[in-house]
């Protein structure tokens, strides 16, 4: 029979306390999987960005002219939190900034704020965004990384 040691107990313990808070806090803080029906397109107003589903689904509804794409709410230097201020987003932890569009104006961030895949149904006007798609700077242009409505 194996007694197990004050110190080996305290050493497992430990390690299975570690586990628990992290894997709690990893799934806290992912967004749930699948689209995400976030209204229709009137309920973007142009020039505007909306915070509706950031705690949520971590993610910003940006409606720029006839364009509506949704931007991660995750800065890209250490996964704080991004939040509007005026007319940017900034994360109050390393103070890195983006414009609305997720653009990095100001670093520490390397990498702007990446867009989520987003669609219109034609015939219900509903927009879904899908956080599980991610779009990099250089994939803005891609026709899942945005939706394009009539003005």
């Amino acid at each position: 029979m194996h007694l197990t040691s004050r110190r080996e107990f305290v050493a497992a313990a430990s390690v299975t306390c570690a586990l628990v808070v992290c894997g709690d806090a990893l799934a806290a803080d992912a967004p749930p999987a699948g689209a995400v029906e976030i209204g229709t397109t009137s309920d973007y107003p142009a020039d505007a960005i909306s915070d509706r589903f950031a705690k949520s689904h971590k993610f910003f509804v940006v409606r720029t002219g006839a364009r509506i794409v949704a931007v991660s709410n995750v800065c890209t230097h250490k996964s704080c939190t991004v939040r509007p201020v005026d007319d940017t987003l900034f994360c109050k932890c390393h103070k890195s900034s983006f414009e609305t569009s997720g653009k990095r104006t100001k670093g520490p961030a390397k990498r702007s704020l990446p867009h989520f895949g987003i669609s219109l149904n034609a015939e219900t006007n509903v927009l879904s965004v899908t956080p599980t798609e991610h779009y990099e700077e250089s994939d803005w242009g891609d026709a899942r990384a945005f939706v394009e409505i009539s003005a």
